[in-house]
């Protein structure tokens, strides 16, 4: 007898506004897997009650076939949310997915596909996402997003990645047994779990593989100037405590210091060219304000974004020493 692969989709939300999304996620889950395969797990934190308890409802009786399960946090956090989601499921592999996504039509496929693999237990898919309104802010983001693509080097091959993003990413489970914790909800509740998360589980040994046909799209309103300078300084945060969290050990540091400062500079270089190329190229056929504006809030959001990982470093030295 085939023994069926479980899977357990893990969404958590925080935004009631976003149902008709979830709903379309689940109306193509429903259609793709059969109900002894698939349970899908709805975190909601931040939600009053009795809202949510009646969407829930509802969704349990459009989709009967599905195992929807939905369990409520006070907290606003991501990392808490997917933490209970993980302790709650019952899948072999573990596929997180964010509220505001659409599932592409090949992606079931390219998830049962990924789990018959014979090796392989960590698979990020790509991420498009797509605005409802376009301004300044929202193509500072897009630039900002196609040049890590670019310094990162993902295309539409399957590669090993370094880099983690939760909101369509898929795990096998037995994998998290070795780790103390899988999120941290201390430290990084809303931006950065993922990559502390990839920073542990590189660190074991396991890789990720990058697989740009499981594709979904997240949909976004808009992008403001708040928006833009907020996140810009919690990456910062988050890399700043990356850096304190995972340095390089000061043996490697003693024996390869002048071969890492070298390697340093090469691809800081390197980084600088794909920069100035995408730049120019962004820039192209717009018109002198525009271009005075883009530059003008990019570099602000530089200058949040290292605030921010100041602000990292020393936080995560204080923490570290409130710890002892």
């Amino acid at each position: 007898m085939t023994r069926f692969i479980r899977f357990s989709l893990i969404i958590p939300t925080t935004d009631l506004d976003r149902r008709e999304l979830l709903i379309q996620t689940l109306s193509l889950v429903d259609g793709a897997f059969s109900g002894n395969q698939t349970e899908v797990i709805i975190v909601e934190n931040g939600i009053k009650k009795e809202k949510a308890n009646s969407f829930f409802k509802r969704l349990k009786e459009q989709y009967p076939r599905l195992k929807i399960k939905n369990f409520s946090l006070a907290r606003r956090s991501a990392s808490q949310a997917r933490n209970l989601g993980v302790k709650k499921s019952k899948g072999n592999w573990l596929v997180f997915l964010d509220d505001d996504c659409l599932l592409t039509k090949n992606w079931p496929k390219e998830i049962k596909r990924l789990s018959q693999l014979p090796s392989g237990e960590i698979f990020q898919g790509r991420i498009i996402h797509q605005f409802e309104e376009k301004n300044l802010f929202v193509d500072i983001f897009l630039f900002w997003l196609e040049f890590s693509r670019r310094i990162s080097a993902q295309g539409e091959i399957e590669k090993p990645t370094k880099l983690l993003h939760i909101g369509n990413a898929m795990f096998k489970k037995k994998i998290f047994k070795s780790l103390d914790y899988v999120f941290d909800e201390t430290l990084f509740p809303f931006v950065g779990e993922e990559a502390d998360l990839a920073a542990r589980l590189l660190k074991n040994g396991v890789s990720i593989l990058y697989v740009p046909k499981l594709t979904v799209r997240h949909i976004k309103k808009t992008r403001t100037l708040g928006d833009t300078f907020k996140k810009a300084f919690l990456y910062g945060r988050k890399e700043g405590i990356l850096t304190e969290r995972y340095p390089l050990d000061l043996l490697a540091q003693q024996a390869l210091g002048q071969e890492i400062n070298k390697l340093k500079k090469q691809i800081g270089k390197k980084n600088r060219r794909i920069f100035f190329r995408l730049l120019k190229k962004w820039l192209s056929g717009k018109s002198l304000l525009y271009k005075i504006g883009f530059v003008f809030f990019l570099l602000l959001r530089q200058l949040f974004f290292w605030l921010g990982f100041i602000y990292g470093r020393i936080f995560y030295k204080f923490y570290q020493s409130f710890k002892k």
